[in-house]
């Protein structure tokens, strides 16, 4: 039975060894693959980080530049912007028109308060009777119809 076993153990370890060793192999390799790719990432990230900063010093720039710069072109337009308004206000064809419009606005609005009679202010109440007096002709109108017939 020993030898049986040893000869089990000579198998065993004939079969390890062809085996294991290209793992072993293809491990250290991949282990050397890795380690570039860890160097490579350092390098990469570390120019990103160069990079970033220098995206942020540009922004930066770029504001003050901005808040520098359009300060004076919003003042020098709106400037124009008012003078052409205050100019074009003063000559335009179209004021007469526009006081025609509010001329007969304000005609429109006294017609329709003078229209405004006493029968305008019962309207409404004239509107319930009515209504009141159709719906007791709905309810009772089979009794008047007899009473009227007889």
């Amino acid at each position: 039975m020993t030898e049986v076993t040893r000869e089990f153990e000579l198998i065993v370890e004939g079969l390890l060894s062809k085996h294991i060793s290209p793992i072993r192999e293809m491990v250290a390799g991949n282990s050397r693959v890795v380690e570039i790719m860890s160097q490579h990432l350092a390098e990469v990230n570390g120019d990103m980080a160069k990079l970033w900063a220098k995206a942020d010093a540009t922004e930066q720039r770029l504001i003050e530049v901005d808040a520098r710069g359009t300060q004076g072109i919003r003042d020098t337009v709106g400037e124009v912007v008012r003078t052409a308004l205050i100019e074009h206000s003063a000559e335009c064809p179209l004021i007469v028109r526009v006081g025609d419009l509010d001329t007969w606005k304000v005609s429109q609005i006294a017609a329709k308060r003078a229209a405004n009679t006493w029968v305008e202010w019962l309207k409404p109440a004239i509107y319930v009777v009515a209504g009141a007096a159709a719906l007791q002709l709905l309810l009772h109108g089979p009794d008047i119809v007899k009473v009227i017939s007889r």
